[in-house]
């Protein structure tokens, strides 16, 4: 494959970077032989990020793509707090809204691309909620309810999010004209009569796309406008349902899914407190 690179760079006048270029190892306890480039050896590593995605020679490395989420969005959300950006600094808006705008895309930059196991969500679902604990300017390791905060700025669970980014990354990929490499992988999938083992835990368990590609099937005239945008709807409100039927203080607030207008209206920070307890019906 190198002499073929090799060959092919001369030919079109262009030329690699041996620099840049590694070679991830089978084995750390097995080095592999040398291999060369334009007669420079190349580098060998355990672990080669490509895009901020940790890959070995087995493939993406879940395990360290989610430790490495985690460890990265909590420091940033440490460091906006320390900046006070909490309910007892810039507010409790400001804080969540920070959090849902620069720390949640850290956090879950890459997880669309593997299928999760329950491990995972528990992971994932831990960390958002440390970095809620911090919005209330509190410790991520104390014992704390996030619950109502989540509810009042209308964030789902990152078990569920998980599963919309996964939609969305799906219904791309199959939208993505045929001159794409991803759309050409897909193609080849289907001209095979299989589907990969991960490309099907990506589609054939996950309940939204199963449920879109059921809608997609469906006459034009019975489809929604936006089946996507339906889809996903649906699952946000369902899980506001089950909060609802869980958690006490869920069902005193609003039956509906919005960004709550108390956490934006124009008060005091110790107003503010009294709106979101009246909110919870803990006050008259």
């Amino acid at each position: 494959l190198l002499a073929v690179a090799d060959t092919h760079s001369r030919l079109l006048g262009y030329r690699w970077h041996p620099g840049k270029c590694v070679v991830v190892k089978s084995s750390p306890d097995n080095p592999d032989a040398s291999f060369r480039l334009y007669g420079q050896v190349l580098a060998s590593v355990e672990v080669f990020n490509y895009l901020g995605l940790p890959f070995t020679c087995h493939g993406l490395d879940e395990k360290r793509l989610l430790n490495e989420r985690v460890t990265k969005a909590t420091g940033v959300m440490a460091i906006l707090r320390s900046l006070g950006i909490h309910q007892y600094g810039m507010g409790l808006w400001a804080a969540l809204r920070a959090y849902r705008t620069f720390v949640r895309p850290v956090l879950e930059y890459g997880l669309a691309l593997f299928p999760w196991q329950h491990q995972h969500r528990t992971l994932m679902n831990k960390a958002q909620q440390g970095c809620v604990k911090m919005t209330l300017n509190q410790s991520s390791a104390r014992r704390l309810p996030t619950i109502v905060p989540l509810v009042l700025a209308d964030l789902p669970s990152m078990s569920l999010r998980s599963r919309i980014l996964q939609l969305k990354f799906t219904t791309r990929a199959h939208a993505l004209p045929v001159s794409t490499l991803l759309r050409n992988v897909l193609l080849s999938f289907v001209r095979n009569g299989a589907l990969a083992a991960p490309w099907r835990l990506l589609t054939k368990r996950n309940y939204l796309w199963v449920e879109y590609a059921e809608i997609l099937e469906l006459p034009a005239a019975d489809r929604p406008r936006h089946p996507l945008h339906h889809v996903i709807a649906n699952h946000r409100h369902e899980e506001l349902l089950q909060r609802r039927t869980r958690f006490s203080s869920v069902m005193r607030m609003r039956p509906r899914r919005l960004i709550d207008p108390v956490l934006y209206l124009p008060v005091s920070s110790r107003d503010r407190h009294r709106l979101v307890k009246w909110r919870m019906h803990w006050l008259p």
